[in-house]
């Protein structure tokens, strides 16, 4: 079990006052861990003897000062290029793969990956499979499906398709519209792609 003490723990909402100020207002708390769970979090003054309830269990106790440290709770990143990106200035200017370490030392612990602006030479199936080896690290991963142009690629040729069957695809993009590297899709096109990613969403529960 692991103790962290003297931190402030952010976004923690007070229970008299949820406003967006007092949630964003930093709490003084102690906070208990276990078997990779955050068990309770605690007044700083209670801390003591909660570690000397249990002091003589054959719980192993490990208390970590995390003095005047912010405490958050994991980060969710919804934009990774996680087989790489960039490339737009020739291919020396193409991005290596995120690393887990760099991940978890920015603080996310969930991730959706997407392609970009390269769906030539990166593939969906890559993205599929860096998703689902990033979650055996132990990252939440999700990613979308398609890349800037329209009609998108997919994994199975329908964007229907890739969000009934295939579990980690949870919409569409990162799509681009008014960008200079867009392919300039009609509005029916978006119409089309809105009702079909609405429509795959209701059917999945997504």
């Amino acid at each position: 079990m692991i103790v962290l003490t003297g931190g402030k723990v952010y976004g923690l909402p007070n229970s008299t006052n949820t406003t967006p100020e007092n949630v964003c207002t930093p709490q003084r708390k102690d906070v208990v861990i276990a078997a990779g769970k955050i068990l309770a979090m605690m007044d700083p003054s209670k801390t003591v003897s909660f570690i000397d309830s249990i002091r003589h269990s054959e719980l192993t106790i490990l208390p970590i000062s995390v003095e005047d440290q912010l405490i958050i709770p994991g980060l969710i990143d919804v934009h990774v290029h996680a087989i790489g990106g960039g490339g737009e200035q020739g291919p020396y200017s193409r991005t290596p793969e995120s690393r887990l370490s760099e991940l978890i030392r920015g603080g996310l612990t969930t991730i959706v990956g997407i392609l970009g602006t390269d769906g030539v030479t990166r593939s969906l199936s890559s993205l599929l499979q860096k998703t689902k080896g990033l979650e055996r690290d132990g990252l939440t991963t999700w990613m979308w499906t398609g890349s800037y142009r329209i009609p998108i690629v997919t994994l199975t040729g329908s964007l229907q398709q890739d969000l009934l069957l295939i579990d980690k695809v949870i919409g569409a993009g990162e799509l681009a519209l008014s960008d200079h590297r867009s392919s300039w899709p009609s509005k029916s096109d978006l119409v089309q792609l809105l009702s079909d990613a609405r429509v795959a969403g209701m059917l999945s529960g997504k």
